[in-house]
């Protein structure tokens, strides 16, 4: 529980420096996520060096909590009445979509990542991903490990790419370039 208490409480400060930021004089600003998951990140390695055990029950079951309220709400906050007449457009992208995200997971990315296991679990995040966003894929992962077994080789790989650099990297480029318009 240390573990995560520090990580939550140095997430807040680096968030507040990031927070702070200007670049050509304009503020830049970060989702409050960021902090958090550089300060993990932190956290984690330096817990590694110190040759302490990590808490994996707690913390997945914390994670599994959070990820289940963060998606309780942003069902709660969706208002599907006010959607009637984009209906048939909607099923039609999300047809698709879908499609679309099968056969790039089977055909490139079960491929290029080895064909075996790990790959299975790493498509289903990447189609998580590609259907919604980071927790998608987390929930995805998730659902294809409980059922079949760990695989923390694709569980890290994709919490790494999808919350980790894509995040970071999609505020500053979309901070970035909304700052030059």
């Amino acid at each position: 529980m240390l573990f995560l208490v520090i990580a939550t409480g140095a997430g807040t400060y680096i968030c507040q420096f990031l927070q702070g930021l200007t670049i050509m004089g304009r503020p830049f600003s970060f989702p409050q996520t960021i902090g958090g998951l550089v300060a993990g990140a932190i956290v984690r390695n330096v817990w590694d060096m110190m040759h302490k055990e990590i808490p994996m029950e707690e913390v997945d079951t914390i994670g599994g909590y959070s990820l289940s309220m963060f998606l309780g709400v942003a069902m709660i906050n969706l208002k599907l009445w006010q959607l009637t007449e984009l209906a048939l457009p909607m099923i039609m992208i999300l047809v698709g979509q879908t499609v679309l995200m099968f056969v790039i997971a089977y055909f490139v990315i079960f491929n290029c990542m080895g064909r075996n296991y790990d790959a299975a679990v790493i498509s289903s995040g990447f189609c998580g991903f590609g259907m919604g966003a980071s927790p998608n894929a987390m929930a995805n992962m998730q659902a294809v490990t409980t059922k079949y077994g760990p695989a923390p080789t694709a569980i890290f790989v994709v919490s790494m790419v999808a919350a980790l650099f894509i995040d970071f990297f999609n505020s500053i480029v979309i901070t970035a370039l909304m700052n030059i318009l």
